[in-house]
C-alpha cells in the first residue's frame, strides 16, 4: 500500500493538531515556532511507530492581561497498530507510549506551573481518512479539525 515506508511529519500541521489536543479553542492561540522532527515508520503489518526527536513548539495568545505563551516538547517513541483501508479510511489503536512530553507556560509574565504529563498517554489512535499522492500523504483525523501532512523520506 502507498502508506508503507518512512514519513516525515510536517511540523506546522502536526503542531496544529497538538493545539487542538490542548484545548486552544477560543483562546486565539497561534504557533510561533516549531522545532525538531517526527518520523513515522509504517510497516506492512499495520504498525505505525512515531519517533520524536526534540520535537516541540512554542505558541502564544492574547487572552488575559499581558498574553501568554505555551511551550510543548516531545522526545521518544510511540507505537500504534491498525489498518489503512483501500477506501481511504484508517483505524488505529494505541499500543505503547515511550515518549516524554513536557509543557511550560507563562501568563502575564508569570510562570504557570504545569504538572508532568504521565507517559501513559495515547499514541496515534482513532479513525479518519488519508490520501496518498506521490511522496505525500495527508491524514484527516476525525477527532480534530486539522489535517496532518507527511512527506515520504524512505
Amino acid at each position: 500500500p502507498c502508506t508503507v515506508g518512512t514519513w516525515a511529519m510536517d511540523n506546522n500541521t502536526f503542531a496544529d493538531m497538538w493545539l487542538a489536543i490542548v484545548g486552544s479553542a477560543g483562546l486565539g492561540i497561534t504557533v510561533d515556532e516549531v522545532t525538531g522532527s517526527v518520523l513515522v515508520e509504517v510497516n506492512p503489518k499495520g504498525e505505525w511507530t512515531s519517533t520524536y526527536t526534540d520535537w516541540g513548539f512554542t505558541s502564544s495568545g492574547a487572552a488575559g492581561e499581558g498574553g501568554f505563551t505555551i511551550t510543548i516538547s516531545i522526545t521518544g517513541t510511540d507505537t500504534s497498530t491498525g489498518t489503512f483501508f483501500e477506501d481511504g479510511s484508517f483505524s488505529f489503536v494505541s499500543n505503547s507510549v515511550n515518549r516524554t512530553v513536557t509543557m511550560s507556560a507563562v501568563a502575564g509574565g508569570v510562570a504557570v506551573p504545569i504538572p508532568p504529563i504521565p507517559n501513559d498517554g495515547t499514541a496515534f489512535a482513532g479513525a479518519g481518512t488519508y490520501e496518498c499522492e506521490g511522496d505525500s500523504m495527508t491524514i484527516n483525523y476525525a477527532q480534530f479539525s486539522t489535517t496532518i501532512l507527511m512527506s515520504r523520506v524512505a
